[in-house]
């Protein structure tokens, strides 16, 4: 019976991985490293180069964010090429009321500001195209600096939005609070990383985007299971019939 032993512990050592992956998400407030190696996109804004960035987030020595982007959601502090430094980290969809205070914005735009926010940079990793990617940029700016109306003009610190950034800014913002929210609790990918250090030199907060990984083990697991029972009645059929196993 050595097949069916063999095929039973490729199934226990699948789900032991099934479940050992959302450890990971049981880290928020865990201390990040972070680095930048460079902007990914060419376009400015202001004194600064759009989101993407080309980055790193690593936990416990291990990179979390396979793609190498990072996406900043704070205009007024920077970084430069090859700069490190540590942040704490919190899982998007474990945002709340009670604990937004712990971000960097979170005070200021609250809640909904960072469901908002969450919107902005799922379509922004979403897309390679670098204007678009700036625009939304600049609506995720707007938000986060406490951007200003004046009549049609939408700014932030001197730097006013394009006609693409103000639609995409308003298509957010006209989004209904429960849908952003509900949104938001199923953002189980973003994480905001916000810096340890505070103070006007501190780093940017950032954001990345952690790989979905359930949906791969899910479909390996089922696999599995489908392949063992095949084996289990090929080989229970055999047994049936005096053949040798």
């Amino acid at each position: 019976m050595r097949i069916r032993v063999r095929g039973l512990s490729a199934v226990i050592a699948l789900v032991g991985l099934w479940f050992a992956v959302p450890a990971f998400g049981q880290t928020d407030g865990s201390t990040f490293n972070l680095s930048v190696s460079g902007p990914d996109n060419s376009v400015v804004v202001g004194d600064g180069y759009a989101d993407p960035y080309n980055g790193t987030a690593s936990y416990n020595g291990s990179n979390i964010n396979p793609n190498g982007l990072i996406v900043c959601d704070d205009y007024n502090h920077n970084v430069t090429a090859g700069e490190t430094w540590t942040a704490t980290g919190m899982q998007a969809s474990t945002l709340t009321s009670g604990n937004v205070d712990n971000t960097r914005f979170g005070s200021s735009i609250g809640l909904l500001g960072y469901a908002e926010v969450a919107n902005l940079v799922t379509q922004l990793l979403s897309t390679n195209n670098q204007q678009l990617q700036a625009d939304i940029s600049s609506a995720i700016w707007w938000i986060t600096s406490g951007g200003t109306k004046i009549g049609s003009n939408y700014s932030f610190d001197g730097v006013s939005l394009d006609a693409n950034a103000v639609a995409l800014l308003k298509a957010v913002l006209g989004t209904s609070s429960s849908t952003l929210l509900s949104q938001l609790a199923k953002d189980t990918n973003l994480w905001i990383m916000t810096p340890t250090s505070g103070g006007p030199n501190s780093p940017q907060e950032m954001w990345v985007e952690t790989p979905e990984g359930g949906a791969a083990l899910m479909y390996l697991l089922l696999a599995a299971l489908a392949c063992y029972g095949a084996m289990f009645l090929r080989n229970r059929n055999r047994f049936a019939s005096g053949a040798a196993i």
